[in-house]
């Protein structure tokens, strides 16, 4: 069982918490979990985080949608029933990269850490059908 770190945050909806504790059931006692958190960009400018996972061999930060029935897209548009939401792999992906930068500056962590971004859906009867 993970150990799940809060530092006075808490998932911000029903379906973050259900995600938070199903990886706190599922991942090994040596992965750290800290959800809902913030990263400071260096323009002062917040980037709010479903949950990061600090794993002995890499960083994950993780988005969270507690989307249902089919989505379908690519990179850029998902199509959610009749609506259109933009993908969120773009944003993660940035989000992954300033992580990095924060982790990496000074020596806080090895320069080589691996950091990734990781959309979780969490209804299990939703279809993907994504390019």
């Amino acid at each position: 069982m993970a150990k799940v770190m809060s530092l006075g945050s808490i998932p911000v909806n029903q379906g973050e918490a259900v995600a938070i504790s199903y990886l706190e059931a599922n991942l090994p006692s040596n992965y750290t979990i800290y959800p809902n958190k913030e990263l400071n960009q260096n323009n002062g400018s917040p980037l709010e985080c479903d949950a990061i996972v600090i794993a002995p061999h890499a960083v994950y930060i993780i988005e969270i949608k507690d989307w249902h029935g089919k989505i379908i897209g690519n990179d850029s548009i998902w199509k959610l029933g009749t609506s259109e939401r933009p993908s969120p792999v773009k944003s993660l992906n940035y989000k992954a990269k300033v992580l990095k930068g924060l982790l990496t500056q000074g020596s806080l962590i090895n320069k080589n850490v691996w950091v990734e971004g990781l959309i979780v859906i969490n209804d299990k009867q939703t279809i993907l059908n994504l390019t």
